[in-house]
């Protein structure tokens, strides 16, 4: 088996901003990372069977939960492609899978707090008192 990363973290949505703490927010979203698995074997059949046995592993609980500890998810599990068949070439057997794994990218961000303000005049409060200030 071997692996190529076709897209690393393709950003999905619009990322939000969460209010943490005085000046520090959390800003984050949601990311699609596509790998595409190609399997080998001595005919097409084996290289099949590769692919076939990689694509019942990611649907695992086992795997599932090893997944989600590193903050992974499979979005999409693929289908099979014989690509011994796609490319002609039977004298060497090869499968591919494509898989889509959504993945979480979170960044701290410290925007600063403002710690005194200055005004001058009045301010009308909430039971409509004035006030100078």
């Amino acid at each position: 088996m071997t692996m190529f990363l076709v897209t690393p973290a393709q950003k999905v949505g619009d990322d939000a901003s969460t209010y943490v703490s005085a000046g520090v927010w959390n800003v984050g979203g949601q990311r699609c990372m596509i790998v595409d698995f190609n399997a080998y074997g001595r005919t097409h059949e084996e290289a099949y069977e590769i692919a076939a046995a990689w694509q019942s592993a990611l649907e695992m609980e086992t795997t599932q939960t090893i997944l989600r500890k590193a903050g992974i998810a499979v979005w999409l599990n693929g289908s099979i492609a014989d690509m011994s068949e796609l490319l002609q070439t039977g004298y060497e057997g090869r499968a591919k899978i494509e898989v889509q794994f959504g993945i979480a990218a979170n960044v701290t961000e410290d925007r600063g707090a403002i710690e005194t303000a200055q005004a001058d005049g009045t301010m009308t409060t909430d039971q409509g008192k004035v006030v100078q200030i």
